[in-house]
């Protein structure tokens, strides 16, 4: 089965870092952000429908790309789904979809000159 996905769209908000377990006892400080992106058709509302997804970066990829990018930066990120899983209290598990970025490209960090057709 490949897992591999690529989207494009802006960045909602400055990276932010966490530290995720990758194995039993084996923690791994990671920057998060989420990705802006809009569907290119209209409701009857005419509204695009805008999701954010949460993109994780590894510290050697984005010790490069992150100080390029700020808020509403254009990128294009390359990566695999991901699924996470926290507990909201002792009876609710919360699951959550999140993209592993493998590679990152960044499209324009002014968004005022990106037009979407």
């Amino acid at each position: 089965m490949i897992n591999n996905i690529v989207l494009l769209g802006k960045i909602s908000q400055k990276p932010k870092t966490i530290n995720e377990k990758i194995q039993k006892g084996v923690e791994q400080e990671l920057l998060f952000f989420y990705l802006k992106i809009e569907k290119p058709f209209f409701q009857q509302e005419k509204q695009n429908d805008i999701y954010f997804v949460k993109c994780l970066i590894n510290q050697n990829l984005a010790k490069y790309r992150i100080p390029l990018m700020h808020e509403d930066s254009v990128v294009c990120v390359k990566g695999r789904l991901t699924s996470e899983s926290s507990n909201l209290d002792e009876e609710i598990l919360n699951k959550t979809l999140a993209v592993t970025v493998e590679r990152i490209t960044i499209i324009s960090q002014d968004s005022d000159n990106i037009t979407y057709n």
